[in-house]
């Protein structure tokens, strides 16, 4: 990672379904992508829409992970390990109440 970058996490999360989290995920994503940013995007969402979204996908595209919630720390760990060459920004898709904030790695109490 360059002196004074740091890695971006963004989570989108909502108590109420079909509020569109999946598909702001997806656009960022994309966005990204295609500013030459290294990004990553991580479905945590039980529905899978953007990992769905991402095997429908024709274009290349950023890399779409699927993966639980408890899985979560260690794929955050993984991408800060591997620098802004592999990963420079992350993007999570995410339903309400994870059980864990990937900005201080600890639980929140509230598993899904």
């Amino acid at each position: 990672m360059k002196k004074g970058a740091s890695m971006k996490i963004v989570v989108l999360l909502s108590q109420k379904g079909g509020t569109g989290k999946s598909t702001i995920a997806t656009h960022l994503a994309v966005c990204a992508a295609r500013d030459g940013k290294a990004v990553a995007l991580f479905d945590i969402d039980p529905q899978a829409a953007a990992a769905k979204w991402s095997e429908r996908r024709t274009a290349e595209g950023p890399p779409v992970v699927r993966a639980g919630a408890a899985q979560l720390p260690n794929l955050v760990q993984q991408a800060r390990q591997q620098g802004a060459d592999k990963c420079a920004d992350i993007i999570i898709d995410a339903k309400s109440a994870t059980g864990y904030c990937p900005t201080t790695q600890r639980k929140t109490g509230r598993d899904s």
